[in-house]
């Protein structure tokens, strides 16, 4: 990364600021895998705005963790914008990018998830009353719960490009039906209450599959005790259901 990037800055938080070419920028980032749906109409205008002037407007924020992977936490859509770009043109001139790094332990730690609602709350609603904090720890917490002994989890941190076979599931994916829900907004649901329902529902859903014999996904469900991911086409559909129970 240090090669061909540009350090310019230190802040006393121990931000590190850097200048680097748009392509440099896009050879190493990573999305962070709690990032939202992004809004297709707003990466076209960005577009058409830099292909215009070539003008990339703001800072990028992003995290890096002990195993130097880096996180973007904030500029998704303009990310997304100058890597379409750079596929139909590699020769477009773009504008050097200022990007703001900061060091974590992990792309979900506190400091990280605190970094995240911060740059991607529009509204400035107090993170303590963020319904999106509350589903990051809901997340943590079930990753914890099934824990797979081999440093890796039911609910898999891949990126956004990257399948998740059955029965596991992409964070980013319930991270996104979870928020989509409005589960803890509607009914002001603390992390445990959440929590405990999803261990409801993952019981209920292992008295269904449990029996069935002879079947791969079956098996590595029972092996992990995990069955909400279990099904075909319909893979959060339990999410659906408990928002049906508390209505």
């Amino acid at each position: 990364m240090e090669d061909n990037w540009k350090q310019i800055k230190i802040q006393p938080s121990g931000t590190i600021i850097y200048i680097v070419s748009a392509k440099d920028f896009m050879k190493v980032i990573k999305w962070n895998p709690i990032n939202r749906k992004l809004n297709k109409k707003h990466i076209n205008e960005i577009c058409q705005e830099y292909k215009r002037n070539g003008d990339v407007m703001g800072n990028f924020q992003i995290i890096k963790d002990n195993e130097e992977n880096l996180f973007l936490q904030n500029g998704h859509h303009r990310c997304t914008a100058i890597q379409k770009l750079l596929k139909v043109d590699p020769n477009i001139i773009i504008d050097d990018l200022i990007v703001e790094v900061r060091k974590v332990s992990s792309f979900d730690d506190e400091i990280s998830t605190s970094l995240f609602l911060k740059s991607n709350n529009v509204l400035n609603v107090p993170e303590t009353e963020n319904p999106n904090a509350v589903i990051i720890k809901v997340i943590n917490n079930l990753i914890d719960i099934f824990s797979t002994g081999d440093k890796k989890s039911i609910i898999r941190k891949a990126d956004a490009d990257k399948r998740v076979n059955r029965p596991f599931i992409n964070y980013n994916d319930l991270y996104t039906q979870l928020v989509d829900s409005n589960i803890i907004k509607e009914h002001k649901l603390s992390a445990k209450e959440l929590v405990d329902k999803i261990l409801r529902k993952n019981n209920e859903y292992k008295v269904k599959y449990n029996s069935i014999k002879n079947d791969t996904i079956v098996d590595k469900a029972r092996k992990y005790n995990f069955f909400l991911g279990i099904q075909l086409k319909d893979k959060f559909k339990w999410v659906r259901e408990i928002r049906l129970e508390l209505n």
